[in-house]
């Protein structure tokens, strides 16, 4: 591999950052870029709903004889799931024209831009995409995620829960998958569409949407392509492109220095990098970053190269990618300092946050629910961000955890870096971001949500018929709420989405007791009375019990989700009155020493602080010194 003299040589380039050699784009060099656009939708998991099985294996269902056939996952199994499958196809749909009719042409899907890399679903995507860049001149960049591939190479698989003709759930897995190894059931449909892909597959749909260089492109290069700037050709870039020409060594502990470290290294393979940086118009780079870390598995082989030998890279992300692939944090240095050398306006963005996304709660977080609770192992270390920051790098646009936050991180020499969290289309809010240039150190971002998507209520026919089912089944609990189906706008439904997600998984499976207990049992008055029994009045005013129960418990805990997964979007959907009750709680179970109390006092300090994190909904930053400020003013 071919790094640009890189090495040792990276901490130079950082000196030169700390320095403050490299903290400002000069403006002098500066192309016309401001009022150039930028969206980002990460996590759409895109499920084609009206898919195709190309073997035939399934022909999906139908509510009337006239409508398309569709192959959707069960209401119950998106209801458990920190994203929806069925109605984000129609809200990516509603993204697009919403991004087409406002004229925005640069648009990133920063990894989980499939859900499992599966043909069936690659297939619509790809083509829904060459759609919208035929029909609306747009162009799109992507990055993996970890759900795209799940594993370095194809891994045989499958879901329980594909909705059947008459709403019981229906198993479709691929033909290398042990369910369809067995003798022949009837229980099971087997199909290779349902293969999780690995990087060559991936590429294959994907490779014509930034992956790969296109004529268009005014520069294109990886982490191992040799060529300058000022060298630049299509054909090289071409070849450099390849995946046989883009990959590392990695081992279980990490990555060799040296080839002779792998003596003393087990399970020591080459896996593929999408990682690249693109100068789609004049002046601008886009730095993709691929950070999915597929650490080798523990039991020693002598050749690595199939999906089974390999983890999953959902919890590694950065935390990882500094010890197993150091060369992608050496070229972000490199990048950085030519950025500034040549004058670019350098944005960064891959699937993986480089900052902290908890407001600073991570350690009540962990002293509350546990340390291994609330993906609290997709979080990346102080040290690791500090890490990132040091390269120079200023801005990063990140999905994964499908939140909406922002974050600052300082380096260990004081230069600054934003990560922004980007929202999913697939859950409550349903947002995107978008970035408008305004000078070179000057980015506003907003965060459009999508409230109105046609076609969301599609489905809910056929959700009827699995609802009906369930119900008739003996031994069968009805898990989910049918109210759902009388939702009345996308945002509703994704509202919903939480709501269900919050009882049936989040507070079952993470919150400690008696706080679980409590939160479902109780509504305000009757917690005020779990705390103080003979208490009326406290330091803010008197307590007035009847507003205290007008909510439940159980929407204490949706709030505390809204705040978490939304910021400050969060807030429009939640009674100012509410969070001032949540404030008089706050106060008395600060006072009392029982553990319901404790735990209650606890969850609301955690719950101030997603609320007083920093602004996430609209806002400019200023790049070269790290800040950031509302949309309606300055600090």
């Amino acid at each position: 591999m071919a790094l640009r003299k890189l090495g040792k040589a990276v901490s130079g380039l950082i000196l030169l950052a700390a320095c403050g050699h490299i903290l400002a784009l000069d403006s002098s060099q500066e192309p016309a870029l401001t009022g150039t656009r930028i969206a980002f939708l990460p996590d759409v998991h895109f499920h084609d709903v009206y898919a195709n099985f190309s073997d035939g294996a399934f022909a999906g269902i139908g509510e009337h004889a006239h409508q398309p056939q569709a192959v959707l996952r069960t209401m119950q199994a998106q209801l458990y799931s920190t994203r929806l499958f069925n109605e984000n196809y129609f809200a990516l749909h509603a993204a697009l024209d919403e991004l087409a009719e406002q004229g925005v042409e640069l648009v990133i899907l920063p990894g989980d831009f499939s859900d499992d890399g599966q043909p069936l679903h690659l297939r619509g995507l790809q083509q829904l995409l060459q759609r919208y860049e035929q029909e609306h001149g747009m162009r799109f960049f992507v990055i993996t995620g970890n759900h795209d591939p799940v594993r370095p190479y194809d891994l045989a698989s499958g879901k329980p829960d594909f909705l059947g003709p008459d709403g019981a759930p229906l198993a479709i897995y691929s033909h290398q998958h042990g369910l369809c190894q067995q003798p022949a059931s009837s229980d099971v449909i087997c199909s290779d569409e349902l293969t999780e892909l690995g990087y060559a597959g991936i590429f294959d749909y994907m490779g014509g949407f930034g992956l790969q260089p296109q004529t268009e492109d005014i520069y294109w290069e990886t982490p191992y392509s040799s060529y300058a700037y000022s060298e630049y050709s299509l054909s090289d870039a071409q070849q450099a492109s390849s995946l046989t020409e883009r990959h590392y060594r990695i081992c279980r502990e990490g990555a060799p220095s040296q080839p002779e470290d792998e003596k003393s290294l087990t399970n020591c393979t080459s896996v593929s990098d999408a990682s690249y940086l693109v100068e789609p118009v004049e002046g601008l780079w886009l730095l993709a970053i691929d950070a999915n870390i597929y650490q080798p598995v523990a039991e020693p082989r002598e050749q690595l190269n199939r999906a089974e030998d390999f983890l999953g890279a959902g919890n590694a992300g950065y935390n990882m990618l500094l010890t197993h692939k150091p060369q992608v944090v050496e070229w972000i240095a490199d990048v950085v300092l030519r950025a500034r050398q040549q004058g670019k306006q350098l944005i960064a963005f891959s699937h993986y946050p480089m900052a902290e996304f908890y407001s600073g709660m991570s350690p009540h977080i962990r002293q509350l629910f546990g340390s291994q609770s609330f993906q609290m192992a997709r979080e990346p270390t102080r040290n690791v961000s500090q890490a990132l920051a040091d390269t120079g790098l200023q801005l990063h646009v990140a999905g994964h955890m499908h939140f909406n936050h922002t974050s600052v991180v300082e380096g260990r020499d004081g230069q600054r870096l934003v990560n922004i969290q980007a929202p999913s289309i697939a859950g409550y809010q349903p947002a995107y971001k978008l970035l408008t240039l305004h000078g070179p150190n000057r980015v506003e971002v907003s965060t459009p949500v999508l409230s109105d998507v046609p076609g969301f209520d599609r489905f809910f026919g056929l959700y009827q018929r699995e609802h009906a089912y369930m119900t008739g089944q003996q031994g069968s609990e009805t898990r989910w709420q049918k109210e759902v189906l009388q939702s009345s706008s996308y945002a509703e439904f994704t509202e919903w989405h939480l709501h269900e997600l919050a009882r049936q998984r989040f507070l079952p499976n993470e919150w400690p007791q008696p706080l679980r207990e409590s939160i479902l049992q109780a509504n305000g008055a009757e917690l005020v009375r779990m705390l103080r029994p003979d208490h009326v009045s406290i330091d803010s005013g008197d307590i007035d019990m009847e507003q205290f129960e007008s909510w439940q418990g159980l929407d204490l805990a949706i709030d505390f989700y809204r705040l978490r997964n939304a910021g400050t979007l969060g807030l429009q959907d939640i009674p100012a009155a509410r969070i001032r009750q949540y404030s008089q709680l706050q106060q008395l179970a600060a006072v009392t020493d029982s553990e319901l109390g404790q735990q209650l006092a606890q969850l609301l300090v955690i719950f101030d602080g997603f609320r007083d994190g920093l602004i996430s909904d609209h806002f400019f930053i200023d790049t070269a010194q790290g800040r950031v400020y509302p949309a309606a003013g300055t600090d």
